[in-house]
């Protein structure tokens, strides 16, 4: 499988969707307890040093140098460590920076979720607040249909590198390509640590009453 080719499959250029600034919390890393996709667990030990890495419903790709449009993006190569995923090289060798991307492609066409959280993502370093972009496709599109620009909270004191950041989506998003990047190519770093899928909506109660109602009333009938 061509990483290069494969993303552009998907994606062959990049407009500018929705913006949309998503709210944010952070808290330690370490009491995040698993997520439902979970780029921390061990089983995604194995995608460190590769191209690309399937595991359960995901597939991750790392890019070296991948522009707004995409044309031709660089194959890069994954780093995982316990907070995350991210990109090898750069300034930092185990974070998304510069012109580096990560892509996670839903297997089955489309995934569910209502945030994501980051490691590694501070309010400032150095003299500027880092930042990051959340690009959302359907497969076969080369548009997103939903852009989030967001900036970190999270404050660089000592300790800050076990905290982790909520980027908030403002409700479930279905989508089947989600690309993380850094807009201004400036000094802002991060990896993905995991997604908050959405959580099946609850059947109100009176719809279970309704229900059996119906039930009652089809074998009052026969």
């Amino acid at each position: 499988m061509n990483p290069g080719k494969n993303l552009i499959r998907i994606i062959t250029s990049i407009g500018f969707g929705l913006f949309y600034t998503g709210a944010s919390a952070f808290t330690l890393n370490s009491e995040l307890g698993p997520l439902a996709i979970d780029f921390r667990a061990a089983t995604w030990q194995a995608a460190d040093g590769q191209s690309h890495f399937s595991e359960g419903s995901v597939t991750a790709f790392a890019y070296d140098d991948i522009s707004i449009p995409v044309t031709l993006p660089t194959p890069g190569t994954l780093s995982w460590e316990n907070d995350g995923l991210g990109v090898s090289g750069g300034s930092q060798n185990d974070e998304i920076d510069g012109s580096q991307g990560l892509a996670v492609i839903a297997n089955d066409h489309s995934l569910t979720a209502v945030g994501v959280w980051l490691n590694d993502f501070f309010a400032t370093t150095g003299s500027i607040a880092e930042t990051g972009r959340l690009s959302f496709f359907n497969l076969g599109s080369n548009t997103p249909f939903k852009v989030i620009d967001f900036t970190s909270d999270v404050p660089n004191l000592p300790g800050s590198d076990d905290y982790a950041f909520y980027l908030d989506f403002g409700g479930p998003v279905s989508f089947g390509a989600a690309l993380f990047t850094t807009p201004n190519g400036d000094r802002s770093e991060y990896a993905v640590a995991g997604f908050d899928t959405a959580a099946p909506v609850p059947v109100p109660p009176a719809i279970w009453l309704l229900g059996s109602a119906l039930i009652f009333l089809l074998r009052k009938q026969r």
